[in-house]
């Protein structure tokens, strides 16, 4: 079992639409399927793309009509269990920069 390392409570992001992950080393866009939970230090997401830890990561979304752009890097990032439309999937901690 993982070791809880948050320093905070994260919040059920209900009020948050999709959003989008960009990593800047390689110049790609990842749609985010899911906005797990979120807090002023960081979120979990669910994305369809594996990224390493420590990767540098650009996240935007948008709360209500309000658009949003954090800056953090990928905390962790592993697989989860084969969506119905058989693509891969990957829950993704990401850690915002202070």
């Amino acid at each position: 079992m993982n070791v809880e390392q948050r320093r905070e409570e994260r919040l059920i992001a209900q009020d948050i639409s999709k959003g989008e992950v960009f990593h800047p080393n390689s110049g790609a866009y990842m749609i985010v399927d899911k906005v797990r939970d979120i807090s002023s230090m960081g979120a979990g997401v669910q994305v369809r793309q594996f990224l390493k830890r420590g990767e540098k990561i650009r996240f935007a979304f948008k709360r209500g009509r309000v658009p949003l752009t954090l800056f953090g890097f990928v905390a962790w990032c592993v697989p989860v269990d084969a969506e119905d439309d058989g693509l891969e999937s990957y829950r993704m901690g990401i850690q915002f920069k202070a």
